[in-house]
């Protein structure tokens, strides 16, 4: 992205603490706390295992993806690539089926790039019922885009290698963005 990165350390519920890595100030509706706060409702949304709810997160013209990879209970893997929102949402109620909680971790996030959009990586926890958790743990990495003036989600892209080794942008990244006091940083209610 052509902004400069912006390191966003959360703590207490949503309070961010924000440290701006170069590049100029994010336009007004697409500040960095404020794209924090929409990705954690749609993680606590996600986690209250509603599919309805999760309809808004998604806008009907100028979603592009959602993807996960990652392994079943047998180890081997698995690929899902919505590339419309109704495949997305279905896909998304049956995660909930399989009682799939996602618990954020960190959080790197990067101002508009000039589209109107705010795109950030992530590490997150994520527990299923048919979740195999690999040798690295339940942890998973991905990217994603939010429009600023909506607060859609466009993109949503995460994987976690079948060896459970987190796969993805951001690997390895040194900011922290637990969120300990939301529904997010507890992994659901």
């Amino acid at each position: 992205m052509r902004g400069g990165w912006i390191q966003a350390l959360l703590t207490l519920p949503l309070a961010v603490a924000l440290v701006a890595c170069g590049g100029a100030a994010a336009p007004q509706g697409c500040q960095p706390d404020e794209m924090t706060r929409r990705v954690a409702a749609f993680l606590d949304t996600f986690n209250r295992g509603e599919p309805a709810p999760l309809v808004p997160f998604f806008p009907e013209r100028g979603f592009k993806w959602y993807v996960v990879s990652d392994a079943g209970p047998d180890g081997r893997p698995r690929h899902f690539a919505g590339r419309d929102r109704a495949a997305t949402l279905t896909y998304l109620a049956e995660r909930q089926r399989q009682h799939e909680r996602l618990q954020l971790r960190q959080l790197r996030a990067a101002p508009d790039d000039g589209d109107g959009s705010f795109g950030f990586g992530f590490t997150l926890e994520r527990r299923a019922d048919d979740l195999s958790p690999g040798l690295g743990g339940h942890l998973a990495t991905g990217k994603g885009s939010v429009v600023c003036a909506t607060g859609a989600i466009t993109v949503w892209s995460m994987g976690q290698s079948p060896e459970g080794a987190p796969t993805g942008p951001g690997q390895g990244a040194q900011t922290n963005a637990g969120i300990p006091g939301s529904a997010a940083g507890r992994g659901g209610h």
